[in-house]
């Protein structure tokens, strides 16, 4: 029952406007991911904080751990390049009693970051194939 709160920032790192820049996120369960008033347009280097949350399942208990992988997509992404770096708290109605779903934290979120990052790699390399 626990609530683990995904938060990204969603990223333009290359020289050209992008459009339809969004988070994608196919965890069962995890609410929409909320990016509030974007409108997907991000400008060279400019950067926008999104999140979704999920409630802790007893199955995520019993395994130990929770696995989430995103990754970032933008309409116009091959002239411009766009990141997205994710990082994940939980918290309780009684603070210091959460259950411990392996790993630590700093684990939990070095492992998070690589699966984002491999995710942009894929979509810009089959972007790239299709072109």
């Amino acid at each position: 029952g626990d609530t683990v709160v995904y938060t990204f920032e969603l990223k333009n790192v290359g020289p050209t406007l992008v459009s339809d820049a969004r988070i994608l996120d196919t965890m069962v369960g995890l609410s929409a991911v909320d990016c509030g008033s974007f409108n997907g347009q991000l400008e060279p280097n400019q950067s926008v904080s999104c999140s979704a949350t999920y409630r802790v399942t007893a199955a995520d208990v019993r395994r130990g751990f929770i696995v989430n992988t995103a990754s970032a997509e933008a309409t116009n992404a091959k002239l411009a390049k766009v990141l997205a770096d994710a990082e994940a708290r939980s918290s309780s109605a009684a603070p210091g009693n959460l259950s411990l779903t392996g790993g630590n934290i700093l684990q939990l979120m070095a492992t998070a970051f690589v699966f984002v990052a491999l995710g942009v790699v894929a979509v810009f390399a089959g972007r790239r194939r299709l072109s």
